[in-house]
Parts: C-alpha cells; structure tokens; sequence
C-alpha cells in the first residue's frame, strides 16, 4: 500500500526547487496546504489494488489511515524545514447518497457514487478499508496541531480549499492533487498546483496550464496559444468530467475546443476591453453559433466553478466545514494511540508534530 502514497511524497529536492521561484517574489512565512484526499481515494479503486486491498483487508483501515498521516507529516516537516509555519488540511466527504450540485445536475457524481458504494463487490474491500479510515482520521488529527480532516459531505470536495483560504488567510496556497478539475486553482493569485507522480510530478501554473492539457489529451498544434486561463471553468464545462459524471456537451473534446479558441483569437484586436472579456465573449458567441443549450452549459458550468460554488455556500454549508476545525493537542494521547492502535504501522510524530517555534 505504501507504494500509492510514495507517490505522492514528492521529493523535498523537487518541492525546494518549484518553491524557489515563487519565494524570490514573495515573503512565504506562513502557508495553507491542502490536500485533495477525495481523489486520491478515487484513484485507488483499480483492478490489481482491489487485489492487494482483498489480501490485506483485516489491517487495511489501519494501514490506510497511517499512510495518510505520514503523508501529511512528509508535507509538514517540508514547510517547517523551510522556515514556513503550515497548515494542512486534509479533503474528503463521505456522503454515499447525495450531493449539493444535484440540484444543477441530476446526475452529480454518479460515477463516484457507483464506485464507492458498499454494494460494489468489485472494490468492496478498499471501500471497507476507506470507509473504516474515514472514522478514525478526524479523531487522530484533532490532536495534532494545525492539521484539519475536513469531511465535506454533500459539498464538493474541490471547494472546500477556496472556502478555508478565504478563511485562514496565508501568504501562499498549495494544493496537492491529481485532479484536473483542480487546475482552476492553479491561476488564481498566491495559489500553486502540484499533482504529486514521483519524478513526473507536475508543477501547474497560469504560465504552463494549457500546455499541460495539450499534453494530456494528446493535442497537436503548431503554433503558440495565448487564451486567459480564466477560460478553464467554461471549457471545462463543454468537455464535462467523468469522475462527476458531469456530461459532455455535444460531444464537443478537450481538441475541438482548441480549435474552437483558434477562432476565438483570430481578428483579436483589443480596443477598451479586457482579453479576458472578449475572449470570454467570442467563446459565447461561438457556443450560440453551434447551438449548445445555455441551461445545459450553465448547470455544468455552477458544478465546475468553484468559485460559484463557494458563493453559494449558506451557513449550514459552513457550518458542516467549519465544525471539522478542532485542535486538541494532545501529544501523549496521540503518542498513546500511536502504541495501542499503530505498532505494526506507525504515525510519524516526529514529522506531524513538527512545528516552528514561536
């Protein structure tokens, strides 16, 4: 099991080196990390892990829920060798019914719902294994200082991190996650993106974004592109998102829509507005063009931003968010547990209770 979350221990040689740049423009004495838990559970339910999970099933719950804290604490002792006071925050919902964004897309997360479901005798053992660790994590982390398990429940995971930034104000932002649905957080100010793959790691940024979906969907192109990363959200929203089972529209790819911002571009001269407005506008008019349902695009569209999202947010909402923020510190207790629960797979304090001095 260990070997899923190497990978997303990305080397502190890696880390120092994407953090160079940014700390050369920056004063970074505090940070919120966010880690996108949610997905690296989707990414465990293959084949040959429901194999493994199959063997290991009587400790895997225990094994799991340990491998997520060292995980954590790999990312703690990083900020903190480096002088940064961390937060981490750890995202995931355990709703197997519903979620918010059904009143948009009555087909929200199906695919989510389908593959975690108990009755999923395929990955059953790795739902077992993730359903026991999701009890156990939030009781573990209220007694380390400064990390958060965060059970988003029928909110969308991928907005509770703007949410808790607007709320726990740092000097920078990073997200950890392999989810491309996240790269919306890569272009917004005094946030970065890394999606954690060993020695592939990625490092995404307004500044390379683009050429990281060229690469991913395989897309050719024998000029330079120069679209407003703001565009994500709506591109994204025609393209949809398996994962949410949000639908593609008109069976329009991640490839016709380059060629569509092709057109977009051309006959781009620029009077009083903005780039992004008339972008954004020629991308609308040709959506019209090709006759794409505007409340078809608009549902889509709320389920991708999460800046929608967060807007929408009422106080239950927050509540159900903000009721997951306890600090307990309790380094004999945690040290107790540590010893009765973790002896054949042990947290590493040294590592999570790693903090700077004030």
């Amino acid at each position: 099991m260990e070997r899923y979350f190497n990978a997303y221990k990305v080397r502190y040689t890696f880390l120092d080196s994407y953090l160079r740049p940014i700390k050369n423009t920056h004063l970074i004495r505090t940070m919120n990390i966010f880690i996108n838990l949610d997905d690296f559970f989707h990414k465990l339910h293959t084949p040959f892990a429901a194999k493994e999970f199959q063997v290991i099933s009587q400790n895997s719950a225990k094994q799991l829920t340990s491998n997520v804290f060292n995980l954590i604490g790999h990312y703690k002792n990083w900020a903190v060798k480096n002088g940064i006071r961390p937060r981490i925050f750890i995202v995931y919902t355990t709703s197997t019914k519903t979620f918010k964004n059904r009143m948009h897309l009555s087909t929200y997360r199906d695919h989510y719902l389908e593959i975690s479901s108990e009755n999923n005798g395929q990955f059953y053992h790795i739902n077992q294994a993730i359903q026991n660790s999701r009890g156990i994590i939030p009781v573990i982390a209220k007694y380390i200082k400064n990390v958060y398990a965060i059970d988003s429940k029928y909110l969308e995971p991928s907005a509770v991190p703007l949410h808790l930034s607007n709320q726990f104000k740092a000097d920078w932002n990073l997200l950890i996650s392999r989810d491309e649905y996240d790269i919306q957080y890569c272009y917004r100010d005094r946030w970065s993106l890394m999606q954690p793959l060993g020695d592939y790691t990625d490092f995404i940024t307004k500044s390379n974004m683009w050429d990281h979906i060229i690469r991913k969907e395989k897309i050719e192109l024998d000029h330079e592109i120069h679209y407003t990363p703001a565009m994500f959200p709506l591109m994204m929203a025609v393209a949809g998102n398996r994962y949410r089972s949000i639908p593609r529209l008109k069976k329009v790819s991640w490839k016709t829509l380059f060629k569509w911002m092709d057109e977009v571009n051309s006959n781009s001269t620029i009077v009083d507005r903005s780039v992004v407005e008339i972008q954004m506008q020629r991308f609308m008019d040709l959506v019209n063009k090709k006759k794409m349902e505007a409340e078809a695009l608009n549902a889509n569209l709320y389920c991708i931003d999460v800046e929608r999202q967060v807007m929408a947010f009422m106080e239950t909402d927050k509540a159900i968010i903000d009721s997951c923020i306890e600090d307990m510190e309790d380094f004999k207790s945690l040290n107790q547990i540590n010893v009765d629960v973790f002896r054949e797979f042990p947290l590493n304090l040294q590592f999570l209770c790693r903090d700077i001095i004030a």
